[in-house]
């Protein structure tokens, strides 16, 4: 039976846990996205004249902020991939942060199965049922 890596993750936090069979065993690490919603445009401190609108540039700041801790949590994942703990990985995130995270990490990373789920609030017992069912 083979050790597997689960990341169950969203915009937000990230929980990477082990795996046996069809057990989750331990919470390995917890990542936070802490720079989510603290930073400001200099567009909205400055505002616009003639009214309190104006165009949002296509890539928001709170997006940046969420490729930055997909980046952050890809390389968790390359890390503990390469010290050679795990065998497979299995990929639980929301639909945002899937997509980001397929990105960041590199084609010699094999994903065993990925599940678009929004699941950071969920016990290990329903994450079990989600994911191994």
């Amino acid at each position: 039976m083979h050790k597997k890596l689960v990341i169950v993750a969203d915009g937000s936090r990230a929980q990477l846990l082990s795996a046996k069979g069809r057990k989750l065993h331990t919470v390995l690490h917890e990542m936070e996205n802490k720079d989510l919603g603290t930073h400001d445009t200099q567009l909205r401190k400055e505002g616009r004249t003639g009214g309190g609108h104006f165009y949002d540039p296509h890539s928001s700041t709170k997006c940046l902020e969420k490729e930055c801790f997909a980046k952050d949590l890809s390389q968790e994942i390359k890390m503990r991939l390469l010290k050679g703990a795990f065998e497979s990985i299995i990929l639980v995130a929301s639909p945002q942060m899937l997509g980001m995270l397929r990105k960041q990490l590199n084609s010699h990373i094999t994903v065993d199965r990925s599940l678009c789920l929004e699941a950071t609030h969920m016990n290990i017992e329903q994450l079990e049922d989600r994911i191994f069912d």
